[in-house]
């Protein structure tokens, strides 16, 4: 479907003024590097085709995903099915844009670059935008501009920044977004090639308080860069690719090979035979009720604890004696045993040698009477479903039977599996194998771009009574932006475990982790979490030289911490956990 808009790029250009926020404020809700591994996982690339860059070949109603980003002459864009005319524009007082325009641009696969100054405006109106129409065919930049439909997914981005300012993708509706309603943004700090979903758009993309976008036809879309209130911002930009993808349903085929590789054989002599002591003994198994975590009275229960690092790279820490030190010294009450999948040096390869590991923390949180989380430990769970069921029906038949026992199926789903067609049926693909031995122990299942979209799940819940669904955050790079869709999530009654947290360096004051902690960053996040009664494992226990680690490094994998093993990130929480 096509809707005729012919006055869209004037009222686009000239009322699309954004208010931006103070350069501290706004947010966003992509994390930009891989927090808990030595590797870097990026999108796929696609390579642009310019010998197929024919607008008259291009069906916007039939294509859904294509390689295609390319500059006609004119500067006429072809970006997948999308088509028409580009354009650089700014907004308010003595801002600058170079070029003008892009219809000298030589054919082939772009980029459309742009520098220049969005002048200070006191309220915050300046703007500089590079963009293309979606829907205009190659007669001209007078074309009639055509509003299109789009389908379930999202946009596929690949920005450069050499000026290090702030950025954000802009989309606006049919009336060309002349009206703030009609118009929605993204702040964007990924500048690796990936995909924001459509549900992650928002007219209030700095801090997320306005309407989230929902599948409005559009006109236009750009890369803008936002002003300040009094200074002047220079800026240097490049759109190397922007085009829709589209969500389709049925992406994770369920497997047909079942065998799997799990190990030797568990020595269950060393599993405690009674699980009925300690902080379990007192509340008993988990459930959840709505978006509240409930103990086995049905009285609302708070899990506060620690998450180990890769087991694979800290697995020295899994030991009984640090489980004892958590409990006793730290006042824990659950812990995660985080199972490193990797192909080369994880599970995966070595399954009796990390299984042995994850059984050594599980039987010494019974023996403590904590909580224990078996965390599948991967970004891209879905390339291995059969091990991960095989593993998790393992330790269902053995654990199944001990409230102690919560499983977490996928660690940190990347930006482009979708909850609808990938994350959800690999979810209960594994859930089934669980609950053919462990009728009811809770369940946590990982959200997409790491574990933040918890709000794509509403809608789409897992039919089990007894699964919640992982949020994880990091202080110094998320704020309120990922709050608001959690809140919209929690607001819908959608059960939140927050598996994992920490902080980075741009949460330390001066950005640098031998310093302390800036509670500006850290404080907003705990507050919200307890005024909302969620559930948090901070990562991590670990002696490695990073940001989250709450030891230094050389310190004992046993415990028995002085004052001077901590980190400052392990000084605070070792004061919190014990207030």
């Amino acid at each position: 479907m096509h809707l005729i808009v012919t006055s869209a790029i004037f009222l686009f250009l000239t009322a699309c003024g954004p208010k931006a926020e103070p350069s501290g404020e706004p947010v966003d809700t992509q994390r930009t590097w891989n927090t808990d591994s030595d590797d870097t996982d990026t999108a796929d690339s696609d390579t642009a085709d310019t010998d197929t860059a024919d607008s008259d070949t291009v069906d916007s109603d039939t294509v859904a995903d294509s390689d295609i980003f390319a500059v006609k002459d004119g500067g006429y864009i072809i970006a997948g099915p999308w088509h028409g005319y580009s354009w650089a524009r700014v907004t308010g007082d003595d801002s600058t844009i170079d070029p003008t325009s892009f219809s000298d641009l030589e054919p082939g696969n772009g980029p459309l670059c742009a520098s220049g100054i969005v002048g200070g405006m006191a309220n915050w109106s300046g703007s500089a935008l590079i963009g293309f129409n979606l829907n205009q065919d190659e007669d001209g930049e007078d074309a009639a501009v055509n509003a299109v439909e789009v389908q379930p997914g999202g946009l596929r981005v690949n920005i450069s920044n050499p000026g290090g300012t702030e950025v954000r993708i802009q989309v606006v509706g049919s009336t060309g977004g002349a009206v703030e309603s009609d118009r929605w943004c993204f702040v964007v700090s990924n500048f690796n090639e990936h995909v924001i979903p459509w549900t992650s758009f928002n007219t209030h993309c700095w801090d997320n308080g306005g309407e989230y976008y929902a599948g409005q036809p559009l006109t236009a879309a750009a890369v803008l860069v936002p002003g300040h209130n009094a200074l002047d911002r220079p800026y240097e930009v490049c759109l190397e690719d922007l085009r829709p993808v589209v969500d389709e349903d049925g992406s994770f085929e369920l497997p047909e090979d079942t065998e799997a590789d799990t190990g030797g054989p568990i020595d269950t002599d060393l599993i405690p035979e009674d699980w009925n002591t300690g902080f379990v003994g007192a509340h008993g198994a988990l459930q959840v009720d709505g978006a509240v975590l409930e103990d086995a009275a049905g009285d609302p229960i708070v899990l506060r604890g620690l998450s180990l690092f890769w087991s694979q790279w800290e697995g020295d820490f899994y030991n009984a004696e640090l489980v004892n030190w958590l409990v006793t010294d730290w006042k824990i009450n659950v812990i995660r045993a985080s199972l490193g999948i990797r192909e080369i040096d994880g599970y995966l390869v070595r399954p009796t040698e990390e299984m042995a590991k994850i059984t050594t923390v599980v039987n010494a949180a019974i023996a403590e009477g904590i909580y224990v989380i078996i965390d599948w430990h991967a970004h891209e769970a879905d390339k291995h479903p059969v091990d991960a069921r095989a593993f998790f029906e393992v330790m269902a038949q053995i654990y199944g039977d001990y409230p102690n026992v919560i499983y977490e199926v996928w660690n940190e789903p990347l930006q482009d599996a979708s909850w609808r067609s990938v994350i959800k049926p690999y979810a209960e693909y594994v859930i089934e194998g669980i609950r053919q031995y462990d009728p009811d122990n809770l369940i946590v299942v990982g959200t997409r771009s790491w574990s933040q979209e918890v709000r794509e799940v509403l809608g789409l819940e897992i039919d089990d009574p007894n699964v919640a669904y992982t949020l994880h955050f990091y202080a110094g790079q998320h704020g309120v932006g990922l709050m608001s869709g959690a809140d919209i999530a929690i607001a819908n009654n959608l059960p939140l475990f927050i598996t994992e947290w920490g902080v980075w360096s741009s949460g330390y004051i001066d950005d640098d982790y031998n310093n302390e902690v800036d509670m500006a960053d850290l404080s907003p996040w705990l507050d919200w979490a307890d005024e909302n009664g969620l559930s948090m494992c901070m990562w991590s226990v670990s002696d490695k030289d990073e940001p989250s680690a709450i030891v230094k490094p050389g310190s004992s994998p046993q415990g028995n911490w002085t004052a001077d093993d901590l980190t400052t990130i392990g000084t605070l929480m070792h004061g919190i956990f014990n207030e």
